[in-house]
């Protein structure tokens, strides 16, 4: 009787540890919550509703992306470099924009400045929901140290799920992942807007600036 106990609470620290131990990846389980979501995110902003656009995109970030992992990815970059993500042993910093997107254009100046503070510690990559051409129109505004990825195809009911190698993201656009040495996403940002007159526009760089510094810096520290 004794030893049944004892196994009956050797399974069950097993069964917890398993439980513990357990890696959630964005590619699966986070992506399955994330077209869960961004479909009434989208009905949102096609309403105007503001609250519910704040709501759907917290959602999104709180628990669909951040804690979930990357998988191993062979990333080819618009001059034909292959980038494993494997052999990357520092932090990762995810940019995804879109040849159209206003607003992402807009922030180029944003993510040269964080790959001129940070290039050396973080492993810097622009994700295009465009094809190669229009990346190859944009190419030169970047600092050459970021990787430059177009879309490998485009799959879904309205071609809204992007994908880049294995990795997934869904038609919002600008966004950002942050991501730890051991491929863990500890941010994610959605949707930052420049949409405001000059007089601020250079205020507004610097707390975008904070913001995507704060979890690189603590990456890096």
């Amino acid at each position: 009787m004794k030893n049944i106990f004892i196994i009956v609470i050797l399974f069950s620290f097993i069964q917890l540890y398993s439980q513990v131990g357990k890696k959630e990846y964005l590619e699966t389980t986070g992506f399955n919550c994330v077209q869960s979501v961004s479909k009434k995110f989208f009905q949102a902003a096609a309403k105007g509703n503001k609250e519910d656009i704040n709501k759907f995109r917290k959602i999104i970030i709180n628990n669909c992306v951040e804690g979930k992992y990357i998988s191993s990815h062979k990333f080819k970059s618009i001059n034909k470099k292959i980038v494993y993500t494997d052999s990357i042993v520092k932090p990762i910093f995810i940019w995804v924009t879109n040849f159209y997107c206003t607003t992402c254009i807009n922030e180029i100046k944003l993510i040269n400045e964080l790959c001129r503070i940070y290039a050396d510690n973080v492993e810097f990559f622009v994700f295009f929901g465009d094809k190669r051409n229009n990346v190859k129109k944009l190419a030169s505004k970047y600092d050459s140290r970021i990787h430059l990825i177009p879309i490998e195809k485009k799959l879904g009911k309205y071609n809204d799920i992007l994908y880049f190698d294995k990795f997934k993201h869904s038609h919002i656009f600008p966004a950002a992942y942050v991501i730890n040495i051991d491929k863990k996403i500890v941010k994610h940002f959605l949707g930052f807007s420049n949409k405001v007159g000059e007089e601020t526009e250079k205020k507004i760089f610097e707390n975008i600036l904070k913001k995507y510094s704060k979890p690189l810096e603590e990456l890096i520290n």
